[in-house]
């Protein structure tokens, strides 16, 4: 229902009405379709309604295995990039038997979440995270331009996207800050700012908030703070227990972290750990101020939002266990 009713439903009157509507984004009948959320993926379903020619919503869904194949090949780029062909090989394999990553790419029989833009934002997020890893390392402004790009792209994908692209651009600013790279800051800055800023100034112009914004407040986080134990829970289950979605990628991030543990606070390595633990941080802080059950939420969410970070999370399994096998080779 959430694939149609929020993703494929603003497809179908973009395109009949051949352009993003006012009335529609402002029409309370339709609030179940969250008016508030980015139009990267709504407008790229209408864009394929627009070529060919009529509403075809199964036809549509075409473009998610694309992306699950552009997830393998950004992935596999910059992993190798980044450690060895081999080892890029072997994660790139893993992530794309990861049951959750195919679940959303394609299907499977006993689940289908083919048509959400939870695989589209852990696109962006791995690769805004991974090219910034490479700009590190070899310090080539293009890596720097493609995260920006992707952390942009993200914004104009989901709510959490935003989120992500704060984050990723205020440690990518205080990085470069740091350096004394001006120029670099002004570039990643505009990148942002041209991709995420006109659909904030709509919503702005249209009044359209979010459900949450009335609750970030000091009050409703002391009011729901007993939330906590039971989203630590849930998160620890999603991730370390529920193998059938999500194969042993945390294992192994966990794992290749601890081995690796000089890498984790060094300058390259510290900043994907950072990105990864605030996102996961924002999270948690959304569902303590959810206006929503809790108990609901976590059970109808918590799998996308962990799938978000899936890719990033083997990425880095896959920097960490580069730097090991440097380290044995070295040693040897």
């Amino acid at each position: 229902w959430d694939a149609w009713g929020i993703w494929f439903f603003k497809a179908r009157v973009f395109f009949t009405d051949g352009k993003v509507s006012r009335d529609f984004l402002l029409n309370g009948s339709f609030n179940y379709a969250h008016p508030d959320y980015p139009l990267l993926v709504p407008l790229s379903v209408a864009w394929l309604y627009t070529c060919l020619g009529r509403v075809n919503d199964q036809l549509a869904k075409v473009i998610y295995p694309l992306q699950y194949l552009s997830l393998l090949m950004v992935f596999h780029y910059m992993a190798e990039k980044a450690s060895s062909r081999r080892n890029a090989s072997l994660f790139t394999a893993l992530l794309a038997l990861t049951p959750i990553v195919t679940i959303h790419a394609g299907g499977l029989p006993s689940r289908d979440f083919v048509g959400y833009a939870d695989l589209t934002l852990s696109i962006y997020f791995a690769g805004a995270g991974g090219f910034f890893y490479l700009y590190i390392v070899a310090e080539d402004r293009f890596f720097l331009i493609i995260s920006a790009l992707f952390l942009g792209m993200g914004a104009w994908t989901k709510n959490e996207g935003l989120v992500f692209a704060l984050i990723g651009g205020g440690l990518a600013g205080a990085y470069l800050l740091r350096k004394k790279r001006t120029p670099e800051i002004l570039t990643a800055a505009c990148i942002l700012v041209i991709l995420a800023a006109p659909w904030l100034v709509y919503k702005v112009y249209l009044n359209i908030t979010s459900e949450y914004a009335g609750n970030m407040k000091i009050a409703a986080v002391r009011s729901n703070i007993n939330r906590l134990p039971f989203i630590l829970a849930g998160m620890k289950y999603n991730m370390f227990g529920n193998i059938a979605l999500y194969n042993f990628t945390w294992y192994g991030y966990a794992l290749t972290s601890l081995m690796n543990w000089r890498g984790f606070f060094r300058n390259r390595l510290i900043f994907l750990h950072a990105m990864l633990f605030l996102q996961f941080g924002a999270y948690i802080f959304v569902y303590i101020i959810s206006p929503s059950d809790i108990n609901w939420q976590i059970s109808t969410s918590l799998d996308r939002l962990i799938l978000h970070m899936v890719p990033f999370a083997l990425l880095i399994a896959a920097i960490n266990t580069g730097i090991l096998s440097a380290g044995c080779c070295e040693k040897t």
